[in-house]
């Protein structure tokens, strides 16, 4: 795993999206992500339904749909909001967490390919979203026997659930607002590939 030196740090500050750096303690965002961090996904639906749309609130609507486990539609809503129409690529200009937060979609609907294609695309490595995630999936093919790795080459799914170790998405960027969650999500199945 790549360490990040300050010049790293420096340049993943620089790619925060300044609306979701700089949130009053009464903003929307931060009430929704306190109340998904509690566990009370509804209550966080509910205070971001009543706000503004913008990207941010988008961006934690999808949040709130991966923690209900409503993987496909969480990938729509990232697919909409980091991949220009007609394309297959993520908007380089859309900030860290949309991005990694469309990975763990990607990853949690069953589509690991897709999730370690667009990890890797990611300019950002050493941020704390992309770092996190990457280590959630390494854990995760480590896991894998060799018969279930040979699967995965073929494109098949193994049949091994997925456990990221921390609740999926990130409402608010963690380089400007640390996360303080200590709890442990159970490990999600993976969708089965078709």
């Amino acid at each position: 795993m790549k360490t990040g030196n300050h010049a790293d740090i420096v340049q993943d500050r620089n790619s925060i999206s300044p609306s979701i750096t700089s949130q009053p303690a009464n903003s929307p965002l931060v009430l929704a992500d306190a109340a998904a961090q509690a566990g009370d996904i509804q209550r966080a639906l509910t205070i971001l339904k009543a706000a503004a749309a913008t990207d941010a609130i988008t961006n934690a609507r999808g949040v709130c749909l991966m923690r209900q486990g409503r993987f496909d539609a969480a990938l729509n809503l990232y697919r909409s909001l980091v991949v220009n129409q007609g394309c297959t690529w993520m908007r380089e200009e859309t900030p860290v967490i949309y991005r990694t937060n469309y990975c763990t979609a990607l990853l949690l609907a069953g589509h690991p390919d897709g999730c370690v294609e667009l990890l890797d695309s990611i300019s950002a490595q050493t941020h704390p979203s992309v770092v996190r995630l990457r280590h959630s999936l390494n854990a995760w093919r480590s896991g894998l026997s060799l018969w279930q790795r040979l699967q995965w080459k073929l494109g098949l799914l193994p049949a091994v659930p997925v456990h990221l170790g921390f609740p999926p998405g990130d409402m608010l960027d963690p380089i400007s607002a640390p996360r303080t969650d200590n709890q442990i999500t159970p490990a999600v199945p993976p969708k089965q590939a078709v």
